[in-house]
């Protein structure tokens, strides 16, 4: 909501029910029509009722696809033929190549409408996890999700790499 949402949050606020948002000017649905998938369901403001579902990389991307054909194929017919972009950041470094390689896939088998992927963005994405989890304690710490009092605790369940003052991995 703050980044291409049409309206936004002022910064530096706290926000209670009914205080208002401010619009945005340069919001993306101005030029185009956005679609949002929380990934893998369960997240966010998603659910999922299923205790027996196994949360993967795979089942997301598949989750994803499902989710993408029954939008041109059955709920929103008139989008289909436009252009497609498929957008994330994060941990979308892997979700988002593996659903565009499922897209091209279900496309070379003609199993429905065709969706006319026309490429990818990927924003700060985990490319790699060598690095995942010094950035994972950092931003854990920085964003206050460990309590203090137990900082100390938090860091030595790690092994510390020497060049640095953070945890290397768990």
């Amino acid at each position: 909501m703050q980044e291409i949402g049409p309206y936004y949050l002022e910064e530096g606020i706290d926000f209670k029910k009914g205080d208002l948002l401010t619009e945005n000017k340069y919001s993306w649905h101005k030029l185009a029509n956005l679609l949002f998938l929380e990934s893998p369901a369960g997240v966010g403001f998603s659910y999922n009722l299923d205790t027996k579902y196994v949360y993967n990389d795979a089942n997301t991307a598949h989750d994803a696809l499902y989710a993408v054909t029954d939008f041109f194929n059955n709920k929103f017919t008139e989008f289909r033929g436009r252009n497609f972009f498929i957008a994330g950041e994060s941990y979308a470094g892997k979700y988002i190549p593996d659903l565009a390689m499922l897209i091209d896939g279900y496309n070379l088998r003609g199993e429905g409408v065709a969706i006319n992927l026309m490429g990818i963005l990927v924003g700060n994405g985990v490319m790699t996890f060598e690095t995942l989890q010094k950035s994972t304690y950092e931003y854990m710490i920085n964003r206050k999700f460990v309590d203090p009092e137990i900082v100390p605790i938090y860091q030595s369940s790690c092994q510390t790499d020497p060049s640095s003052a953070g945890c290397r991995y768990f």
